[in-house]
């Protein structure tokens, strides 16, 4: 009876051969579906023949979904060939490698994988890499390893801070307690994410700790540190937190409601306060108000935001609507999501899309009906996860989509800032022609785009955006034609004339060197003021540095969401 149990499980199990056979039929069909499920079967078997096939094919795959799902198998396949295999591409420029090498890392060699983890929640701006970065932390049990993951996660652009938070803070409790001392007097950055991690949890051992901190002189630090007392307290004794509520300071609201949207504290005092703001508040921060209220509202805010993603101006308002629902994970904001698609066009499309990837995991991109479909088969049944899930598939709309030097722009309202100091004389400046030729060729024509040129001084093409019209695309190949590379570098004055149309909702920003005239030459003072500038503004800025790296350039474009590359 044994002897034709196994019989019958040896001619049940997959052949190799005839697995390889359908691999190579579904990789010339394009069906990636079919060549990811293959992949995965074939990973699994106990043959000899799989890990040099699976290398093989890995060194010859041309398309890029092809190597991901080699990668992955192999990466997470058994054998003498993994460490080195994983270590190999830990630098890789795909996230998608990145992400899986320093989680198979993780299960390799855990002290290796610590201390890369480290660097990648520190410095990389995928948002996914960093996802499996701090999975890799949390999963070692060492004080160590949480100040590393603090360190790291206070040194990420403020708004993309909040999902790492959220892994924090659900952390088991014995941990949570070690979490507590590093929420001290220490740096304040990282002692604010320690306290926002001690204030979600509510607990009342934390008490004393809060109290403490909101004798702080760093705003923020004291802020959260009344909300999370406020918590405590209960709504109707949160008389600290409805003072700073009712403040008059533009600043301090700033910092609040910022606050808010990292900590996701769901207490009915900080709903009822940021419904007003969204509804009749300043201007100027109603946006960011709505992005805190999806944070602290969850299923309560659904109903406030959901109507705002109809709004036209100002620009910003349905952008902040779009984050916060993505924010409150609710299920009920999925609906109004999808339906937003088919009425949404260019950057706040791509802020749906991000929501909508965020509470759900899914890879649909801007395809409104496919969502539509897999909605309606999963309404019923759909939970969103408590933290956001990793997203490798990306869907893409190629006739929507247009590139300069490589960056994907998504925005119908764009400034090209260009450099066209003596530096950049040579390849420099006909390399960057030809870019500009190729983008506004490319660009929408319902879009809108300028250009502002700088040297020591600054020009702007046309005095505001322009319809991406015959005309005015004739118009500015002839004024890209003309440009030539002299004098010294005026960064600052260009970026600001950039951001002073109020209609603008992308900048893209290209130099090759540090900022040697105009009003500001500090690098610090420049990427403060422009923090201060965009708070309200909520611009896109990507750069793109020329002929060198430029760590200053990558701080500036991480600071608003935007990319940077090295050319």
């Amino acid at each position: 009876m044994i002897a034709l149990t196994l019989g019958l499980v040896l001619l049940a199990a997959p052949d190799f051969k005839a697995l390889a056979g359908e691999f190579d039929i579904a990789r010339q069909a394009s069906n990636w579906r079919k060549v990811n499920e293959v992949v995965d079967t074939i990973k699994d078997l106990r043959d000899a023949r799989v890990t040099p096939w699976l290398l093989n094919e890995f060194r010859l795959a041309g398309e890029e979904k092809l190597k991901r799902a080699l990668f992955a198998a192999l990466a997470n396949r058994r054998g003498n060939h993994r460490k080195g295999f994983v270590m190999e591409h830990l630098g890789s420029g795909d996230p998608y490698v990145r992400a899986i090498a320093v989680e198979a890392l993780g299960e390799i060699d855990i002290g290796r994988a610590t201390k890369r983890a480290a660097e990648l929640l520190e410095v990389d701006d995928d948002r996914r890499v960093r996802r499996s970065a701090a999975l890799v932390l949390l999963k070692v049990k060492s004080d160590e390893a949480l100040r590393e993951y603090i360190r790291a996660a206070a040194k990420v652009p403020v708004h993309e801070q909040g999902p790492l938070i959220g892994m924090l803070a659900t952390v088991e409790t014995d941990r949570l307690v070690r979490i507590k001392d590093m929420a001290g007097p220490g740096i304040p950055a990282e002692q604010l994410i320690a306290l926002i991690v001690v204030a979600r949890r509510g607990d009342a051992q934390f008490a004393d700790v809060l109290r403490e901190a909101t004798k702080s002189k760093t705003r923020q630090v004291a802020l959260i540190a009344a909300a999370g007392l406020a918590k405590l307290a209960g709504d109707d004794k949160a008389h600290s937190l409805n003072r700073l509520l009712r403040a008059k300071s533009l600043d301090e609201k700033w910092d609040l409601y910022d606050l808010m949207a990292r900590a996701g504290l769901r207490e009915q005092v900080f709903v009822t306060a940021l419904t007003k703001a969204v509804r009749s508040g300043d201007k100027r921060i109603r946006a960011k108000a709505a992005e805190a209220l999806g944070a602290v509202g969850g299923d309560r805010a659904v109903s406030v935001l959901a109507p705002l993603l109809r709004q036209k101006t100002p620009w910003q308002l349905p952008v902040g609507a779009a984050r916060g629902l993505g924010l409150t994970r609710s299920r009920e904001a999925i609906e109004p999501l999808i339906d937003a698609l088919a009425f949404t066009k260019a950057r706040l499309n791509h802020e749906v899309v991000k929501a909508l990837e965020s509470l759900t995991g899914q890879p649909f991109g801007r395809q409104d009906e496919v969502w539509r479909r897999w909605w309606s088969s999963r309404q019923k049944s759909f939970n969103v996860p408590a933290v956001e899930p990793a997203l490798w598939v990306e869907e893409t709309d190629a006739e929507n989509e247009y590139a300069f030097y490589g960056i994907q722009l998504v925005s119908e309202r764009v400034a090209f800032v260009c450099d066209i100091s003596g530096s950049m004389a040579g390849t420099s400046i006909q390399t960057m022609q030809r870019e500009l030729h190729n983008v506004v060729k490319r660009f929408p024509p319902h879009g809108k785009f300028n250009f502002v040129f700088f040297n020591e001084k600054v020009h702007a093409w046309k005095k505001k955006l322009v319809t991406a019209s015959d005309s005015s695309k004739k118009s500015a190949f002839k004024q890209i034609d003309a440009l030539k590379a002299v004098g010294a570098t005026n960064l600052w004055d260009a970026l600001e004339m950039a951001l002073k149309d109020k209609t603008v909702d992308t900048i893209v920003m290209l130099s090759d060197g540090a900022p040697t005239a105009g009003k500001l030459k500090n690098l610090k003072k420049i990427a403060q003021t422009f923090v201060k500038i965009n708070r309200e503004r909520m611009v896109t800025l990507h750069v793109v540095a020329i002929g060198q790296s430029s760590p200053f350039l990558s701080y500036m474009a991480k600071l608003s969401g935007g990319n940077y590359v090295e050319k």
